[in-house]
């Protein structure tokens, strides 16, 4: 079963009508030919003069301010769109996240305080070091991805002291949830990132992968750790791990959780905490998860042609 013509234009219509134009700009890029050229302007809208980005890229913190955890999404999609070092925006937000590496402790903070100036969601409150259990892969192993594909401009000392604390962390007790599982990916699948220490680091996290996988439709609705919630694609080192038979299932389970409307449902919300802003965000996340369903689907050539 593929996402037939119809269910693709439905989503391609909701994006354009209720879509940020970062996400427009986004979709024409890997399904209309559009320009790299836009993508990196609309992307220049949510960067701060210090280099890291905030304005609601991640669109759970509505605060102006930067924080790791909107610059690590940034670079998320500098990586897809194959944007180089030599573009202003990428050099500034890795003078950003080499400015806010704690170097004592060898991790980056997820946020700081700065962006608890306007209503938020509860994971963003309280001991927030505590709830991302000390940052030491969410966000960090995928901020230190980042580095690892702009290797040659940024410092070798940060990148080899923060791997191999990470590395020993991983080694010790990894314990992934969704995030940490995506940011360990989105770490091991930078092209700078040595063979054989990704195959070391594979067999390390696939005991803890294999007991949270959640193999079950019936809980495939939740904030789970599904299958689709942290494969990419094919090339995904998660893949042999999972099985392509439940991959595959989960797959079409997605397609046919499409919402009428051409977006897909969300399975959080903050409206209790601030109804007007959430209501912002649900839409603003309801594109950017239409722009990943479709970019998943294509990658597993699953789009009717």
């Amino acid at each position: 079963m593929e996402l037939s013509f119809i269910q693709f234009q439905k989503s391609k219509d909701y994006l354009m009508q209720l879509g940020r134009p970062l996400d427009k700009a986004i979709f024409r890029f890997y399904f209309e030919n559009g320009s790299q050229k836009d993508i990196i302007e609309e992307l220049e809208y949510y960067q701060n003069t210090d280099g890291g980005f905030g304005r609601g890229l991640e669109a759970d913190l509505r605060s102006e301010n930067s924080s790791i955890i909107a610059t690590y999404h940034a670079m998320e999609i500098c990586r897809d769109a194959r944007i180089d070092y030599s573009v202003n925006l990428v050099n500034n937000a890795l003078r950003y996240i080499i400015d806010n590496y704690d170097k004592e402790n060898k991790v980056w903070p997820i946020i700081t305080n700065n962006v608890r100036d306007v209503p938020h969601p509860w994971w963003w409150q309280g001991d927030v070091k505590q709830t991302f259990n000390g940052f030491k892969f969410n966000p960090s192993a995928g901020i230190l991805g980042s580095l690892f594909d702009y290797q040659d401009f940024v410092s070798k000392e940060i990148i080899q002291e923060c791997l191999e604390e990470m590395i020993s962390k991983i080694g010790t007790n990894y314990k992934g949830g969704i995030f940490e599982f995506r940011s360990v990916q989105f770490l091991i699948n930078s092209k700078n990132f040595d063979k054989d220490l990704k195959e070391q680091v594979i067999r390390t996290i696939t005991p803890s992968l294999k007991e949270n996988l959640v193999t079950e439709s019936s809980k495939w609705n939740g904030f789970n750790l599904n299958p689709t919630n942290i494969i990419n694609s094919p090339s995904s080192p998660f893949v042999e791990i999972i099985g392509t038979e439940i991959l595959q299932q989960n797959l079409l389970y997605d397609i046919n959780n499409q919402l009428e409307d051409g977006s897909w449902p969300l399975n959080w919300s903050w409206e209790d905490i601030d109804p007007i802003g959430w209501k912002i965000a649900e839409r603003e996340w309801k594109g950017h998860m239409t722009i990943l369903k479709l970019k998943l689907f294509k990658e597993f050539n699953l789009i009717e042609n």
